[in-house]
């Protein structure tokens, strides 16, 4: 089996089994870093973690100084962003470690809905925390509600989203934006709503799928 290397920014040990907030977890068969450039760059069975969030990836580079981070997938593969019970993969990631701002290109992401799971993908999804989406109005207050404020939201611009809920008829919803409140709710605008291949109807309004069976 191939050796892997670890790597710790602000200077905790990789080990450490008690990881505080503010470090940055780097591991993958090979970490090289240039200590003049203060860039990392990680190769093959990439992990990276912080907090919540842990991110697989084939290949990953990592500024220390600016705190940005990129992300490739192998051929046939994704990158894969997971935080609780949600999971987002594309094919590159651009983050900012530090503003928790990202892009995800070819965006597709599930999180648990009810007795189900809801499935969404599109052109790319940009993410920022919950009260940075409210600023930049991908969100209202109101389509915020009780979501913390350091969640991570995720806009996807080209967007495909459907359901497996078996009490509900399978259905399709095609939106040019979509707004996901982790663990709350996905508000997709304007969308037409499809039973398969077929168009039914254009909702006139936003569309709100609760992902939490007790809203």
């Amino acid at each position: 089996s191939s050796k892997s290397s670890s790597f710790a920014f602000f200077g905790a040990p990789a080990a450490e089994p008690e990881e505080d907030g503010e470090s940055i977890y780097l591991d993958a068969d090979k970490v090289v870093f240039e200590e003049e450039t203060g860039l990392a760059v990680a190769e093959g069975n990439v992990r990276v973690r912080r907090e919540g969030l842990r991110l697989f990836a084939h290949r990953v580079e990592m500024d220390s100084s600016e705190q940005i981070l990129s992300a490739t997938s192998a051929p046939g593969r994704k990158v894969s962003m997971v935080q609780g019970d949600r999971v987002l993969t594309g094919d590159s990631l651009r983050y900012n470690m530090l503003t928790r701002e990202g892009i995800l290109s070819g965006a597709a992401g599930s999180s648990p809905a009810g007795d189900g799971r809801v499935f969404i993908k599109g052109r790319e999804m940009a993410v920022a925390p919950m009260e940075l989406a409210v600023a930049k109005g991908w969100v209202s207050r109101r389509g915020a509600r009780g979501a913390a404020e350091d969640d991570l939201a995720g806009k996807l611009t080209d967007v495909s989203l459907t359901t497996c809920n078996m009490k509900n008829p399978h259905y399709r919803l095609v939106s040019k934006s979509v707004v996901f409140v982790p663990g709350k709710r996905v508000i997709a605008k304007n969308p037409k709503v499809y039973i398969g291949e077929h168009l039914l109807f254009t909702y006139p309004f936003d569309y709100v799928v609760p992902l939490d069976p007790n809203q």
